[in-house]
């Protein structure tokens, strides 16, 4: 289960927002992907924690990681669609 999620998930979309980087038409595809996966595990890993009790370094670190990321995709697409309201 772990390798799975960190090994192949994890590695898939961080390579899916790369590629959609390096395509001006699929930033805002990128973005979105970017805010809801990380969103929605760090959201996941969050009540995990509440539910179980769980701490440790790694798991806030990973916490801390994925809700930057997904902060950091809204962020950017928000403000994609303000540059794209501006150009029109």
């Amino acid at each position: 289960e772990l390798m799975a999620f960190y090994g192949g998930l994890e590695i898939a979309v961080g390579a899916l927002v790369v590629a959609c980087a390096l395509s001006a038409a699929r930033v805002r595809d990128g973005l979105m992907l970017m805010t809801a996966c990380y969103g929605a595990i760090g959201l996941a890993r969050a009540a995990g924690m509440i539910a179980t009790g769980a701490r440790s370094d790694f798991l806030w670190f990973a916490l801390a990681t994925e809700l930057v990321f997904a902060v950091l995709g809204a962020i950017l697409l928000a403000s994609l669609r303000r540059t794209a309201a501006g150009a029109r």
